[in-house]
């Protein structure tokens, strides 16, 4: 299992699925616990790819609303792309939020939901 990654250590493996795995994992920084979701595609071989993902990533930081985890983060390290985000533990969270995951991993129904690539 993947340990570490950029700033980030890695916890537990979380949910898996056609993009990517999630993890729960600690900021060694800011010293808190987020989801870090590691794309399965490599990223060197293919910059159309890595260009809507950092798009992806960029859209989703600027939103704002309970029912969406806040991306916190987007990194490349090598071939290997990255979104680090909120973690929601299980329970409800301080917003009224269900589920133990991030909200575009759930364990029982993948990824919720699946991320629109904007071109």
């Amino acid at each position: 299992m993947l340990q570490r990654i950029g700033r980030y250590e890695i916890l537990e493996r979380v949910a898996s699925g056609g993009q990517g795995t999630v993890y729960r994992a600690r900021d060694t920084v800011l010293d808190r616990i987020v989801a870090v979701k590691v794309i399965n595609q490599p990223v060197a071989d293919d910059p159309a790819y890595l260009e809507a993902l950092q798009r992806e990533a960029r859209l989703a930081a600027r939103l704002s609303h309970p029912n969406i985890a806040t991306v916190y983060d987007f990194q490349v390290e090598g071939d290997i792309a990255y979104i680090v985000m909120e973690f929601v533990p299980d329970g409800v969270d301080d917003k009224g939020r269900p589920s133990g995951y991030p909200y575009d991993a759930h364990p029982h129904h993948g990824f919720l939901p699946r991320p629109v690539i904007v071109q």
